[in-house]
């Protein structure tokens, strides 16, 4: 049989414990950046689908402006007149198909769009996985960053409380509110 005494409970090591999921909904800042991060995914790809339509020099000249962080006044201009230019001629080669009857200028007009957007098929491919990899490093580097940035303020806390251990909520089945640190972690981060 396993006796314990007094003075070997008030040895025991401080343990605190962590609830990661509710670390994830309160981690405000990460939250807001992974949101804007998504929409500027959502953004691109709408702005993809402007580039299939373009001619060959326009295609270019919006692969050139699209993956540029920062674009110049005359710049961003230009490329909204690109954007507008292919949603145009999306809308255009939208208007052809939903016709039930077409002149011979429009069924011209029509494999005309239709043959520019299957050319333009690989480098709007390729374009599209180009942004893939930048947003997909950027979405790891965002991860990287807050999880480390986490990782030091709970080793703050568990310093400033001189903890021993935290614990996973998860992993555990019970656990006193006092050892409960999430709040503080979450306040400190959200600073």
């Amino acid at each position: 049989m396993l006796t314990v005494s007094l003075p070997a409970l008030a040895q025991a090591p401080s343990i605190g414990v962590l609830d990661e999921d509710q670390l994830a909904e309160g981690y405000t800042k990460y939250r807001e950046a992974a949101l804007a991060l998504d929409k500027q995914a959502k953004e691109l790809d709408t702005q993809l689908d402007a580039r299939e339509l373009l001619n060959e020099a326009e295609g270019r000249r919006f692969d050139e402006l699209i993956v540029k962080e920062k674009r110049a006044e005359a710049e961003e201009t230009e490329f909204q007149n690109l954007l507008k230019a292919g949603a145009g001629r999306r809308a255009e080669n939208a208007g052809l198909i939903g016709k039930a009857t077409r002149s011979d200028a429009e069924s011209a007009r029509l494999k005309a769009l239709n043959d520019q957007a299957q050319a333009n098929g690989p480098a709007v491919d390729a374009i599209e996985n180009r942004l893939f990899d930048a947003m997909k490093k950027r979405q790891q580097s965002l991860e990287d960053d807050y999880t480390n940035r986490a990782n030091q303020v709970i080793q703050q806390v568990a310093e400033d409380k001189k903890l021993a251990l935290v614990w996973r909520k998860r992993a555990i089945i019970w656990n006193a509110p006092a050892t409960d640190i999430t709040n503080e972690i979450l306040a400190r981060l959200n600073k």
